[in-house]
């Protein structure tokens, strides 16, 4: 019935219950084809739902993880803080997309909108992170390592380059390595994406208008390509 799928889709997190309440549709879908019954009690179940569990991220506990981590690291965070990007852009960020004093930013999650078009200009503190950047391996990538083997790696196209699930994978380990994370349940434990949220309530404090760094939609953010053309219409904005 459904009570009983809807019962036991109570007993599972989100992913295994939608995953139950599908094959379920699709086994009783078989038996009314067959006659076998005349309604689908799956389907009229109702979706499941993930309650958002995660914590915010606080400064200090950004901190504590900062120290922990390795350089390439500390660099994808630091920017992350600055120019409130996310970790996909983060991880596309090049040398050569700095030009006259601005770092520009095509943002994947909106570029298909013709909104993420961002010309940031690099202020002081994001140009101690650009200079941190710079080492001794040779990288078209403001995020890169030395990784073990040259090959070629998904979502990256020079054996340099730090993928975006590298940089999820890699905030969490050192994350989950620190004491002060030790009694809090693991699905609840912030994010690399939570560094976002804590850079754009740090410049909300300092008085700062995050929006338009964050690549936010406002009345100002028009479409990037005027009627007819295709000259790319850069944001301009800039750092604290």
């Amino acid at each position: 019935s459904v009570t009983d799928i809807s019962n036991l889709m109570k007993t599972l997190t989100k992913r295994p219950a939608q995953q139950l309440r599908q094959v379920a549709t699709d086994l009783f879908k078989t038996a009314a084809g067959r006659g076998l019954v005349e309604t689908n009690p799956a389907e009229l179940t109702n979706k499941p739902v993930a309650k958002k569990s995660r914590k915010r991220l606080t400064g200090d506990q950004y901190d504590s993880i900062l120290a922990g981590a390795p350089d390439w690291l500390q660099n994808a965070m630091q920017i992350g803080l600055i120019s409130l990007q996310r970790r996909s852009d983060i991880s596309r960020m090049r040398f050569d997309g700095m030009k006259e004093g601005y770092l520009y930013v095509i943002q994947e999650k909106t570029q298909k909108h013709d909104t993420g078009y961002l010309k940031i200009a690099i202020g002081a503190s994001l140009q101690g992170v650009v200079s941190n950047c710079r080492d001794d391996i040779a990288s078209p990538y403001l995020i890169h390592r030395k990784h073990k083997k040259r090959i070629k790696r998904a979502n990256c196209d020079h054996w340099t380059q730090v993928s975006p699930e590298m940089i999820t994978r890699e905030f969490k380990d050192v994350r989950d390595s620190l004491d002060i994370f030790e009694g809090m349940a693991m699905n609840t434990r912030p994010t690399f994406h939570e560094i976002r949220a804590l850079g754009i309530k740090q410049y909300k404090d300092a008085g700062f208008d995050p929006q338009e760094l964050a690549g936010h939609s406002s009345d100002k953010m028009t479409k990037n390509y005027d009627s007819g053309h295709e000259e790319i219409r850069w944001i301009e904005t800039k750092t604290r």
